[in-house]
């Protein structure tokens, strides 16, 4: 398997750094637009790659303009036929990429439908690339036909990153700058830290996270941090005036004031769970208890910024 040099779909070989605009071109397949997010997966038909036989294949990156980081090839089996024995695809997998770091079978839920389970899995580190195989309790229909399992085929998001770092830490600099003669800062406090995923945050990946998939966040300046705290939100502006900014503890997303902003308010009440009130706007969020007020007073306080529309969203936490 030459994973090093690149990603096979049959037995077309593109390399890594590819976006997945770019791969679906080269491929003859339509490129997905995205519905409000970056995200990007394809799905398209898949002969046979690296000798397994492949029916079908996933790529998925961070964004139309990023490159592909991962992908899964649905291993095909013949209606009616058993899936075989995980040494099928062991064998000639250890056979190019050595003992698997991790390999155990897996007990299939007694009451639930095996083709939705997992009963085998083994995973390969293999430098900036890692291998894993996914074997299903049963014959599992997929979009091009019957699969017994899966190989995943990732790539590291330092390395994919390496592109985009110089031009995102730039900007990070530059705020950091602008936050030493900002205009003031407006702050609320949450019931309890707003960013669930504080464990990302003190990853030594966090730059190459938010560079390749949210190069809209930026690292919180020091001082707006501080101001902030763990639980804190706020918005400040620039000393022009010309630039507003939504800060947590850890990430600030920039706009250009005046520039068309939506925002929504997402005020998800109690049903079988407890509800929350959430504030999303173009990948910066923060979430607090249903009918916490500092949402809603942070709410109020958006509407008063040009540009901005605020759309509220009721529903139940069902």
């Amino acid at each position: 398997m030459d994973i090093g040099k690149g990603f096979r779909i049959g037995e077309r070989l593109l390399a890594w750094g590819t976006t997945i605009d770019d791969a679906a071109d080269a491929l003859g397949v339509k490129r997905d637009e995205g519905r409000g997010s970056r995200w990007r997966r394809i799905e398209l038909s898949c002969g046979p790659t690296w000798g397994f036989e492949t029916i079908c294949a996933e790529m998925t990156a961070y964004g139309g303009d990023r490159p592909v980081t991962a992908l899964k090839y649905e291993l095909g089996v013949r209606a009616g036929e058993t899936p075989p024995d995980p040494a099928t695809w062991m064998t000639p997998l250890m056979a190019a990429l050595g003992t698997p770091h991790e390999a155990e079978g897996r007990d299939l839920p007694v009451h639930a439908d095996p083709s939705a389970s997992v009963g085998f899995y083994a995973s390969w580190p293999c430098g900036d690339q890692s291998v894993g195989l996914s074997i299903y309790g049963a014959a599992r229909p997929v979009d091009f036909g019957l699969a017994a399992g899966c190989i995943w085929l990732n790539w590291s998001i330092n390395a994919a990153a390496q592109p985009f770092l110089e031009e995102w830490r730039a900007r990070a600099s530059a705020l950091a700058t602008e936050a030493s003669v900002h205009s003031g800062l407006v702050s609320y406090s949450l019931s309890e830290p707003p960013n669930p995923l504080v464990g990302l945050h003190a990853d030594a990946n966090r730059d190459s996270m938010n560079a390749l998939g949210s190069p809209q966040l930026l690292p919180t300046p020091r001082s707006i941090a501080a101001a902030l705290g763990k639980r804190g939100i706020g918005f400040w502006r620039s000393k022009d005036q010309r630039r507003w900014y939504a800060s947590t503890f850890w990430d600030t997303a920039a706009f250009g004031t005046g520039e068309t902003i939506g925002i929504d308010w997402y005020d998800v009440a109690p049903a079988k769970g407890g509800g929350f009130s959430e504030i999303a706007m173009d990948g910066w969020s923060v979430r607090d208890l249903h009918g916490s007020r500092a949402i809603a007073d942070a709410v109020a306080a958006l509407r008063t910024i040009p540009g901005v529309t605020v759309r509220k969203v009721d529903s139940y936490d069902c």
